[in-house]
């Protein structure tokens, strides 16, 4: 693995492990009959790290383009 995709793949697991963190605060929430409560975590905070690493899994596919026409 090249330098520039290991350090891509190191941030999508950190941005995977905050979202575990997040999705578990949500469940805990909703399962206490806080649903306001788990929705608006879901909209201010989850929603923005998905986008996040949505990005990073965009940038590592277009790592991947760009290996895949050099070769």
């Amino acid at each position: 693995m090249a330098a520039q995709e290991r350090v891509l793949w190191d941030k999508a697991r950190q941005l995977i492990q905050q979202d575990e963190v997040l999705h578990d605060r949500v469940l805990a929430l909703a399962q206490a009959g806080r649903q306001a409560e788990a929705i608006q975590l879901l909209l201010r905070q989850v929603r923005p790290m998905e986008a996040r690493l949505l990005a990073q899994f965009n940038s590592l596919i277009e790592l991947q383009r760009a290996a895949s026409r050099r070769a």
